[in-house]
């Protein structure tokens, strides 16, 4: 009997691990480099000048997660990139790819821009932009 107890309690405690609701589909075994990967974007103006924004937000369209989008440090003196993804979030993705819809407000004109970004991540080693804008322009 404490057998079954036992069997039962680490039943339901795997399956409350699964809190997306769907299948947990293993990943198949591959090489990955040590490499740390992330998804940015950038906002410039017609000129490809660089511009400040606020208010950036992403959401991923298929779950609905708003993503915590953060400047970049890889330049402290550049202060219009933003980081949408990198590998820590590899399974807020699919493997094939989702649309993030990533929108900002020019922070002098106040004109807001929006552009969806496919992004994958997943079973993939590292996120990885699949299609879309790698900086979105502003008028």
């Amino acid at each position: 009997m404490k057998g079954f107890i036992f069997l039962s309690l680490i039943t339901v405690i795997i399956a409350s691990c699964n809190k997306g609701g769907q299948p947990i589909a293993a990943c198949e075994t591959k090489a990955c480099t040590y490499q740390f990967a992330y998804v940015t974007i950038g906002f410039t103006d017609k000129s490809n000048t660089a511009v400040t924004v606020k208010d950036v937000t992403a959401v991923n369209k298929r779950t609905g997660l708003k993503l915590n989008v953060k400047p970049s440090n890889f330049n402290p003196s550049s202060t219009n990139i933003y980081v949408v993804a990198d590998d820590n979030m590899l399974s807020k993705f699919s493997t094939e790819g989702d649309d993030v819809l990533i929108s900002a407000t020019h922070s002098t004109t106040n004109q807001t821009k929006v552009a969806t970004v496919n992004i994958a991540g997943g079973c993939n080693c590292h996120v990885d932009r699949k299609s879309g804008p790698a900086e979105i322009v502003f008028d």
